[in-house]
Formats: C-alpha cells, structure tokens, sequence
C-alpha cells in the first residue's frame, strides 16, 4: 500500500472568545414544528426529507410529563448509533456514546415534585455511519 504519510502539523489559533450563543430552547424555537410521534424511531425512520429519514446532524427528542410520584426514576436506552446527551429540565444527566456505552445505558433521574411538569429531552447527534463495528 505504500509508506504512511507524515502526520499533519497541528496549528495553535490561540483564544477564541464566544460572543454570541443560543440555548437549545431557544433553537428550538426558531426551528419548524415538531414532529409529533407516538413512540420513539431511529434518525433514519424520522417522517423527513421525503420520507428517506434523516441520515445526519443531531435531533431532539422531548417529552413533558407530571411525574406520578415524587419518587426516583430510570430511563433505559438501547440502540444509540452515535451519541446522546440526556436532559431533565435543561439539566444534563448523562451521556450515551456508541463508543463507550456500545450505545445502551440506564440514565437515573431524580424524583420530581408531582405539581410541576417535568421535560426529558434526549439531544441525538450523527455523525453518518462508520462499518468498523460488526
């Protein structure tokens, strides 16, 4: 196959200062209307584009309740190709990473007043797909 090329230099750009930002609520907001699903499906099966899914980028997936008990709860997910980031209130719970987690995890998320609604969010990102895992 030949010789392996040198590694490329790395560059040091130095501090980069973040002068305006959005939160993923406000995202939300400038999106399109949500899609309403009564059970949760792959990127790839998302009713978008046509029918063909959505093979890439990142998608939120949320669901708000009153919580029946005020009492300590536990979401299972299996499946994740990619990365998750698993939200209860804006707060982060946990991450699920194929690499790490091969994908499955049980999130613990804490007891909640039963007055108040409560809003889990799942953030799903893709990155495409890779075939080094079997």
């Amino acid at each position: 196959f030949g010789d392996i090329p040198n590694n490329i230099p790395v560059v040091a750009y130095g501090r980069v200062a973040m002068s305006h930002f959005v939160t993923l609520d406000q995202l939300v907001k400038l999106a399109s209307a949500p899609l309403k699903m009564g059970q949760v499906c792959s990127l790839e099966e998302l009713p978008v584009h046509n029918l063909t899914g959505q093979v890439m980028g990142f998608a939120l997936y949320r669901h708000k309740y009153k919580p029946l008990a005020a009492r300590q709860q536990s979401l299972s997910i299996s499946g994740l190709a990619d990365f998750g980031v698993v939200m209860v209130n804006g707060q982060p719970m946990a991450q699920v990473n194929q690499q790490f987690d091969s994908g499955s995890m049980t999130v613990s998320i804490p007891a909640m007043p039963v007055d108040k609604d409560v809003t889990l969010d799942v953030l799903v990102g893709s990155s495409g797909r890779n075939n080094y895992r079997q």
